[in-house]
């Protein structure tokens, strides 16, 4: 199982530069690919976000909502449940360790905290900065 972060999910979602890729990675990770509340939070409001941005219409948000849903239902989304006091603490770890030299932002510190806490070795992003910061503490990043 993969941690995927939200710009790598809304590229499963919602057609972009890095759509093929996410597709792509995602066909070869068949075990599914691990949600996060906080992954989820972020996706679900960038389809929002799109429809003030104008890329999408309320139609299609409210469609594309719906199979994110669904795919956290049963489909290859499998949602992570753990305590966020833990959440918060490897974050704050990887802050004090990292972020002074690689610039890293908070949620994107969370993401990574939050494939650690559960254990899972795969990371999968588009955020460059992101990426190097996953590869800097053991992760394997994709794609």
């Amino acid at each position: 199982m993969i941690y995927a972060d939200s710009s790598f999910l809304v590229s499963l979602y919602l057609r972009d530069g890095n759509s093929r890729a996410a597709r792509s990675e995602i066909e070869s990770h068949t075990d599914g690919v691990a949600l996060s509340r906080l992954a989820g939070l972020e996706v679900r409001n960038a389809f929002r976000l799109a429809v003030f941005r104008g890329w999408v219409e309320e139609d299609q948000e409210r469609r594309v909502q719906s199979l994110f849903e669904s795919d956290g239902c049963g489909g290859f989304l499998y949602p992570l449940v753990f305590a966020s006091d833990e959440i918060f603490a490897v974050a704050e770890h990887l802050s004090r360790t990292f972020t002074a030299t690689s610039g890293n932002r908070s949620l994107d510190i969370m993401h990574i905290a939050c494939a650690q806490v559960a254990e899972l070795t795969v990371f999968a992003s588009f955020d460059e900065r992101q990426r190097k910061l996953a590869s800097l503490v053991g992760l394997q990043v994709v794609p």
